[in-house]
């Protein structure tokens, strides 16, 4: 497996040279069994920043700032109030990042149960019954995806999306801070659904959203994404 430090990831990287570092680490961990389970597990010392928060931070970056030379973007390992930073090439700071997936309370619990399905089956069902961990052997029973309406899939995830909002909004955070959000956008590859999503987001997510200077959510793999300036923040 990969072997990486904490000073590779809190380097100060342009967009596209994050992204595609945190495409090159991800690919090593992905050329063995054992990186693998790492990758699903979180296993491995800064796995777990890499790939919930510096992974968003990088696709963000990639969708809005691909080609921009004159930023970088410091992911910062540690318990501050934010996650990382976009500086100027003096190194003065522009902008804090505070970087969340749309997967907390039940939404979480089921991710981490779906990668140990992953672990043990070889498939991980997006929809279908919760999965349950059984209390004495510690394996989860083998579930298998069940057909659902689009409408609710789209639903689903917009909740989702909310959800993590409405966390981080109870937080406090230093002035000019931008709020990212990843989702699993597997159920709005329509534009019509990606539309609605938009519509929701001017109409009610930003407001949530409203002592951030900024409010992105970004697809998990970078497929498309939205950026919204928030009135009254000061985004860069």
């Amino acid at each position: 497996m990969p072997n990486f430090m904490k000073s590779d990831i809190e380097r100060p990287r342009v967009a596209r040279e994050l992204y595609e570092w945190v495409q090159r680490v991800h690919g090593e961990f992905g050329k063995t069994a054992k990186g693998k389970s790492a990758l699903r597990r979180r296993s491995a010392p800064y796995l777990k920043e890499l790939l919930e928060e510096i992974w968003p931070l990088a696709n963000y970056a990639l969708l809005f700032f691909p080609e921009r030379s004159d930023v970088r973007f410091q992911p910062v390992i540690g318990n501050q109030s934010y996650d990382a930073l976009l500086i100027d090439e003096s190194g003065s700071t522009l902008c804090y990042f505070e970087i969340t997936q749309a997967l907390h309370n039940e939404a979480g619990y089921q991710d981490r149960l779906r990668r140990e399905h992953l672990e043990q089956y070889g498939h991980a069902p997006l929809t279908g019954p919760p999965l349950r961990r059984n209390a004495d052997s510690g394996f989860i029973a083998e579930t298998w995806g069940e057909c659902v309406d689009h409408s609710d899939a789209v639903e689903i995830t917009f909740c989702q999306i909310r959800a993590a909002i409405e966390v981080k909004a109870t937080k406090v955070y230093a002035a000019n801070t931008a709020l990212i959000i990843e989702f699993q956008g597997i159920h709005l590859q329509q534009a019509n659904d990606q539309a609605a999503l938009d519509a929701l987001a001017k109409s009610t997510l930003c407001g949530l959203a409203s002592r951030f200077s900024e409010l992105a959510l970004i697809d998990e793999i970078a497929r498309f994404g939205f950026r919204y300036l928030i009135p009254g923040g000061r985004a860069t």
